[in-house]
C-alpha cells in the first residue's frame, strides 16, 4: 500500500531544520504558522566572547517558545526501538505524519549520505512497499524516498506533533509587544556596540573553520539576523485582514531593511568563499551604518503610530493598470519546457493577491503561450499619475536576484530602486507574496520540487508623477506580467 500525505514545506530564512518541520506541521495542520514570530525582529550581541559570530548568537529558542506560547502543541514521542519503522507506518496510515531526526548519514538526498555524521530532522510523509517518503525543509525536498533501513539505522527521535489555535492576537498588541522589547533589551544601543567593535574583528580567526560555510559562527549569526527580519515580516503580513493598511505601509517601510542585511550577508559569503578579507570590516561598518538609520527610523515611525493613533485606516480606491508586455516576451519559461522540469500543476484562470487585486489572467493572457520575459532594460512609458505601487510578476533563477528599477520622475528626475526576485523554488527569501505555486517533477530523478510565482512590489512616491521606469538588466529576473497600482482617498 502507498500513500503520500501532501504537506507544503515552510523554509523561512533563519531556522534550523527542527523549527521548520515543526511549522510544516503546524501549517497541514492549521493553516498557519506566523505568530511563531511575534518577537523575531530582535538583535543580541554579548562583548563576553571572542568570536563575533558568539557575541552575534540569535537562539531558535525564541521563535519554539513563541510557537507553542500562541498555539497549542501536542508533542508525543516515539520509542525507538525495533518497531519504530512499523510504528511510523502506522503513524501515517492514520493520517499522522512524524518528525524524525537521523543521522545525515543515511538520509539518501543528502550530500552526507555515507559520508559525514551529521544531525538533521525530516517529516515522514507517506509510506510505500520498500519505505517512507519524506519531506525535508532544508533544502526543500518533496516526497523523497527513504528505505527502511536507513531510517532503522540512522533515526536518533521520533515524534507526532498536534497543533491546535489558541485565542486570536491582534496587530497593535503584536506591534506594542515588539517596540517594548526593542526599547528593553536596548537593542539600538547593542547594534551600535557592535558596529564600533567590529573594526577590531580578526576575520582569519572567525573565519577559521573547515566546517560547512552556514555553520561558521558569524555566517549562521547574520544570517539567523536576517532571517529574523524576513520573520517579523511574515508576521505583520498575517494581520494584513485586520488592517491592510497599516499592515503595507510597514512592509513598505520595513522591505529596506532585509535588503540591507541580506547585502551585509553577501559582503561575508563572498570574504568566506574567496578568502579574500581586505575592507570587510570598512564595508561591514559602512552597511551597518545604514541598517542603523533605517531601524532607527522604522522603530520611530512606528512609535509615532501608536502613540497618536496614526494608523493609517482611511478608505482608499484601489484601481489597477495591466501594462502590455507580451510584445516584450523574449523567452520560453522553464515552467512549460520539459528539458530539466515537468510541471504537473495547472495554473489558475486568474491569480488575486491578498487584497483582492487582480494581478494576472493567467491563462489566455500571459500563460498559454509558454512565454515569459527576461530583464533587458526594457523601458515603459506611464500615463497615469497617483502611482504607488509597481508589482512585478515572476521568479529568480540561479539563486535569487536583487537588482535596481529605475525610476523617472517628471522633470527627468529619477531615483534608483531596488527590487529583489527570490528563486523560482526556493520560496520567498525576500518577504514576497506568493502567487502561485507548483509541483515540478526533475526529468533525470525522483526528486519533486515546489515552484513558486511571486508578487515583487516596488514601493514609489505616489506624490510624484512617473514619466516612466526602466527594467534592470539580469537575464535571471524572469516576468510575467508588470501591474501598476493607483490609490485615491475618498
Amino acid at each position: 500500500m502507498e500513500m503520500i500525505i501532501d504537506l507544503e514545506p515552510i523554509s523561512i530564512a533563519g531556522l534550523d531544520c527542527s523549527i521548520a518541520c515543526m511549522l510544516t506541521l503546524a501549517n497541514w495542520q492549521i493553516k498557519e504558522y506566523q505568530l511563531a514570530f511575534w518577537s523575531s525582529w530582535e538583535f543580541n550581541y554579548d562583548r563576553e566572547f571572542s568570536l563575533f559570530g558568539e557575541r552575534l548568537d540569535i537562539s531558535m529558542s525564541t521563535v519554539l517558545y513563541n510557537l507553542k506560547t500562541n498555539y497549542f502543541c501536542e508533542e508525543l514521542e516515539l520509542q525507538i526501538g525495533t518497531n519504530i519503522t512499523e510504528n511510523i507506518r502506522k503513524s501515517i496510515q492514520n493520517n499522522m505524519p512524524i518528525i524524525v531526526a537521523l543521522d545525515s548519514y543515511y538520509c539518501p538526498w543528502s550530500d552526507n549520505y555515507k559520508e559525514k555524521l551529521v544531525n538533521h530532522v525530516i517529516v515522514i510523509s507517506g509510506i510505500c512497499k520498500n519505505g517512507f517518503y519524506a519531506v525535508d525543509t532544508m533544502p526543500i525536498k518533496e516526497n523523497v524516498f527513504i528505505g527502511k533501513n536507513d531510517i532503522a539505522n540512522g533515526i536518533i527521535s521520533a515524534k507526532v506533533v498536534r497543533f491546535s489555535k489558541k485565542e486570536s492576537k491582534n496587530c497593535i498588541d503584536f506591534l506594542n509587544n515588539v517596540l517594548n522589547r526593542k526599547q528593553t533589551n536596548q537593542e539600538i544601543l547593542k547594534m551600535e556596540c557592535f558596529n564600533q567593535d567590529i573594526k577590531e574583528c580578526s576575520w582569519n580567526q572567525e573565519f577559521d573553520f573547515q566546517e560547512y560555510v552556514w555553520a561558521i559562527p558569524i555566517m549562521r549569526s547574520v544570517r539567523r539576523i536576517y532571517g529574523s527580519r524576513i520573520q517579523f515580516l511574515e508576521c505583520v503580513k498575517y494581520f494584513k485582514s485586520e488592517n491592510i493598511m497599516l499592515c503595507e505601509y510597514i512592509e513598505d517601510i520595513f522591505k529596506p531593511i532585509i535588503t540591507e542585511w541580506g547585502i551585509l550577508l553577501n559582503i561575508l559569503y563572498k570574504a568566506r568563499i574567496s578568502n579574500v578579507y581586505d575592507n570587510v570590516g570598512i564595508r561591514i561598518t559602512n552597511r551597518m551604518k545604514k541598517i542603523l538609520e533605517i531601524e532607527k527610523c522604522v522603530i520611530g515611525d512606528l512609535k509615532d503610530k501608536l502613540i497618536n493613533k496614526k494608523i493609517l485606516s482611511n478608505e482608499k480606491v484601489i484601481k489597477k493598470m495591466y501594462l502590455p508586455i507580451k510584445c516584450y516576451f523574449n523567452s520560453v519559461s522553464h515552467f512549460y519546457e520539459t528539458k530539466d522540469f515537468i510541471r504537473r500543476t495547472p495554473f489558475p484562470s486568474i491569480v488575486y493577491d491578498n487584497k483582492g487585486l487582480v494581478l494576472m489572467k493567467m491563462h489566455k493572457d500571459v500563460l498559454d503561450c509558454g512565454k515569459c520575459m527576461v530583464c533587458k532594460k526594457q523601458s515603459f512609458d506611464i500615463t497615469s499619475d497617483k502611482i504607488v505601487r509597481i508589482h512585478l510578476i515572476g521568479y529568480g533563477t540561479w539563486g535569487n536576484q536583487s537588482e535596481c528599477i529605475r525610476i523617472f520622475y517628471e522633470h527627468e528626475n529619477y531615483e534608483d530602486v531596488e527590487i529583489q526576485l527570490s528563486d523560482w523554488c526556493l520560496g520567498a527569501s525576500f518577504g514576497e507574496e506568493v502567487l502561485w505555486r507548483g509541483k515540478f517533477d526533475m526529468v533525470n530523478g525522483n526528486d519533486i520540487y515546489n515552484g513558486y510565482i511571486y508578487d515583487s512590489v516596488v514601493r514609489v512616491n505616489g506624490k510624484r508623477k512617473i514619466s516612466k521606469f526602466r527594467l534592470p538588466e539580469n537575464e535571471k529576473m524572469i516576468l510575467f506580467g508588470i501591474v501598476l497600482e493607483i490609490r485615491e482617498l475618498y
